[in-house]
């Protein structure tokens, strides 16, 4: 019966509880992999130590029985031998299985570090060396997790699962990582006989992800926004009217113009949300002709020269050096240069100036809209060409716009192997520049 226990049934209860919880655990898919990994590792390193044990228990046998034997049997003397070569054969399947499995641990692409009951550290993977911004030839064995990890959480969750046996799943934050965010699992680490003997600590980077699930929960809560409040404007008006208000023309006259203001806002919002799936899923949707880019950038800034006099802003274009023709997408890069000139319109006020430069750098074109406006916080430069992205919410609710534009202009110049970059400085305006190469 005891046999039976320890060659079958602790083997198989550690399988089932591995495929247990890759199947029906609400933990994530990549961690139970590595708990699925680990489950058999364990079982092949104890069998082949069972049967390993099992030959010594024979030898033993033999020796004892050679021993108190006064005549040596050639037939004892055999059986010695087959069984030291058995043996050989298992230490030999022993350190294959165990070069297969250290190869396995070494791939597995989260994060996994093995502490005994102590917290210390029996072995860490290249990966978790990696996301803790560890050097790989440092020797950690036997070290204490906490100073591995850095982390007050993440040692009390391991201590916790020690102390219980149940797995504990948490998001935890690395100061010393610069707030770099991980996903952990930390599970119970069990002997043969069912004692907690350490556990295992497996994690992943997710700054991105939650970086990304941050700009989704803006982008919806922006679009709302800007859906909701046109839509709300149209049906007041439209109820004013169904009530009696369009018997006064002059009042007919002005809901109506309104109305048909706030539909185009709608459109343009539209519009651009097609144009930013279509610029991210079509990476041939450019039509480059040879083009006098001088002339097309003097049309575009003349168009908004009556709403910048209106605003009360001076827009101005400087062309420096001979700038020859450039293959580009008339209608996109029209669309780049207004969008820039529009924005540093939104953002200057009454007596500001607006400069428009187009410099030849020698292999390139550089263009470049310089404002006098409220500038930019220097933390929201970085990603100020992500989509759905608007910095400072105070100063842009009042304007509209989702935070596309700059991330349209980004997609179209980078579709024509140019690059996009921002200056500014608060109070004292900002910089938007783009190149385009003239090959």
């Amino acid at each position: 019966m005891r046999r039976l226990l320890l060659n079958f049934l602790l083997p198989a209860l550690i399988l089932y509880v591995s495929f247990y919880l890759v199947i029906f655990s609400p933990l994530p898919y990549k961690y139970l992999i590595g708990v699925l990994i680990l489950g058999f590792t364990l079982v092949s390193f104890y069998l082949v130590l069972r049967k390993i044990k099992t030959l010594l228990d024979r030898i033993l046998l033999n020796i004892k029985g050679l021993s108190s034997s006064s005549n040596i049997s050639p037939i004892g003397i055999l059986e010695l031998d087959e069984s030291l070569k058995e043996i050989d054969e298992y230490i030999n399947r022993f350190k294959e299985e165990n070069k297969l499995y250290t190869r396995l641990f070494q791939s597995i692409q989260e994060g996994v570090i093995v502490v005994n009951k102590n917290k210390e550290v029996l072995r860490i993977n290249p990966t978790a060396l990696k996301l803790l911004n560890i050097d790989q030839s440092v020797n950690l064995e036997g070290r204490p997790l906490i100073e591995v990890i850095w982390n007050y959480t993440l040692d009390e969750m391991t201590g916790k699962v020690i102390e219980t046996g149940e797995a504990l799943s948490r998001e935890v934050s690395f100061d010393h990582l610069n707030n770099r965010i991980m996903d952990i699992m930390v599970s119970p680490l069990f002997n043969e006989r069912g004692e907690i003997r350490g556990a295992i600590i497996v994690f992943t980077d997710i700054t991105d992800k939650k970086r990304l699930e941050k700009i989704r929960q803006d982008f919806i809560s922006n679009v709302s926004h800007e859906l909701k409040t046109p839509l709300t404007s149209i049906k007041a008006m439209v109820e004013v009217l169904l009530e009696g208000g369009a018997e006064d023309s002059k009042l007919r006259k002005d809901f109506l113009e309104n109305i048909n203001q706030e539909v185009d806002r709608l459109s343009r919002l539209v519009s651009d949300l097609l144009l930013l799936s279509r610029l991210e899923s079509d990476r041939e949707f450019l039509n480059p002709i040879s083009t006098d880019f001088v002339t097309l950038i003097t049309r575009t800034v003349s168009r908004f020269q009556p709403r910048a006099m209106k605003e009360g802003i001076t827009l101005s274009l400087e062309i420096e050096g001979d700038i020859p023709p450039l293959k580009v997408d008339v209608n996109y890069i029209d669309q780049v240069i207004s969008n820039l000139i529009d924005n540093a319109i939104k953002y200057t006020p009454s007596g500001g100036k607006i400069e428009v430069v187009v410099e030849d750098l020698g292999k390139d074109i550089k263009v470049s809209v310089k404002d006098t406006g409220i500038g930019i916080p220097k933390e929201d430069l970085p990603r100020i060409f992500e989509r759905f992205y608007r910095g400072d919410k105070s100063r842009n609710l009042s304007l509209g716009g989702v935070g596309l534009g700059l991330s349209i202009v980004k997609h179209i110049v980078e579709a024509h192997g140019g690059r996009v970059g921002v200056e500014s400085e608060i109070g004292k305006g900002s910089t938007f520049y783009f190149t385009l190469p003239k090959g």
